[in-house]
């Protein structure tokens, strides 16, 4: 990639690294642009993980109250954590 836009890394040059710089920033926005558009969460599709996630808590908490299988915990507070993480931090699609 660096040959591409003719800059030499081990060169040194002040000029070199700013070009260089400049063309690794447009290129890093391009990335963050396009990923951020491309994942996001419908309402519906948001509603049902937290409703999951939800649920998931609902059942850890009885299995911890009952002193159940310690694998029962594992599995309903990484569903409970991961669904609620999925909804708080993934963006969802506005309608305009």
């Amino acid at each position: 990639m660096v040959r591409d836009v003719g800059v030499d890394v081990n060169k040194g040059s002040t000029r070199d690294s700013r070009k260089f710089c400049t063309w690794m920033a447009v290129h890093v926005e391009k990335m963050e642009i396009y990923y951020m558009t491309e994942l996001t969460l419908s309402p519906t599709i948001a509603t049902l993980i937290f409703v999951a996630a939800c649920l998931s808590g609902y059942q850890y908490r009885r299995v911890w109250k009952a002193e159940g299988p310690r694998y029962q915990y594992w599995l309903f507070g990484l569903l409970a954590a991961a669904g609620l993480m999925i909804v708080g931090f993934v963006p969802l699609a506005v309608q305009s």
